[in-house]
């Protein structure tokens, strides 16, 4: 598969997943501009609140609810510095997550 390919495929499978909030699925969409323009991705929390026209502690929600679905590994990098996102673009059956 092509990386747009598989991009698209799983920008479309987040945007119809019913339990996603609004809020984390523009999160997600944005980190994926982010790292789509980059290569690499770690917008700080007020940036991403900034581009979202969201509040920082909503952006800290939607990024942990991301996270706590596993489509998104949240990695901090040190002290002052901001954290690094790494989306999970290919998309794991619930049948392979139990394994």
């Amino acid at each position: 598969h092509s990386m747009k390919a598989i991009v698209n495929g799983s920008t479309n499978f987040i945007l119809t997943k019913k339990d996603i909030s609004v809020g984390a699925k523009l999160a997600y969409a944005m980190l994926l501009k982010y790292a789509w323009d980059n290569d690499a991705c770690f917008p700080g929390q007020i940036r991403l609140a900034e581009d979202m026209g969201a509040a920082e502690r909503s952006v800290r929600t939607y990024l942990k609810e991301l996270e706590t679905a596993e489509l998104l590994e949240i990695k901090q990098r040190g002290l002052g510095k901001t954290n690094l996102y790494r989306l999970h673009l290919t998309i794991k059956s619930r049948e392979a997550r139990r394994h």
